[in-house]
């Protein structure tokens, strides 16, 4: 993995909408995905053609589409995802990484104070607390 920073977010999601595991947001080159998450997710997924749940690319050795998820400050909870949100593969356990790449696709905005984060998702625009 690249250089870790100083600035990190945390936040509880559920990876293909099953997996829940906590999530480190933080400036990075790239987003990192656990291969025991993919596998975990893979196992409780029964449709293995359902498109939100994590699997890995054979040519890239990468997840595509990677879907969450997430409460929203009302509590309720939002599916976040898209087709070009991409993780590298990486054998630490229970790692969940999202870099630059993902900030930048879903043009969040962090609040480092106050511990939140904002998320345009296509027309929609939530906010989502930090745990």
């Amino acid at each position: 993995m690249s250089n870790k920073q100083d600035i990190s977010v945390f936040l509880d999601c559920k990876v293909g909408g099953v997996y829940p595991v906590r999530a480190e947001i933080r400036l990075d080159k790239f987003n990192y995905i656990s291969k025991n998450i993919v596998d975990r997710t893979a196992e409780l997924v029964e449709d293995k053609e359902y498109c939100m749940y994590p699997h890995i690319d054979n040519e890239t050795k990468e997840v595509p589409s990677l879907w969450l998820t997430m409460k929203n400050d009302n509590g309720k909870e939002r599916v976040v995802g898209h087709k070009d949100n991409y993780f590298y593969i990486v054998d630490e356990p229970n790692i969940l990484i999202f870099g630059t790449p993902w900030l930048w696709l879903f043009d969040v905005t962090l609040n480092l104070r106050n511990k939140y984060l904002t998320i345009h998702h296509y027309e929609d625009k939530f906010k989502i607390c930090s745990t």
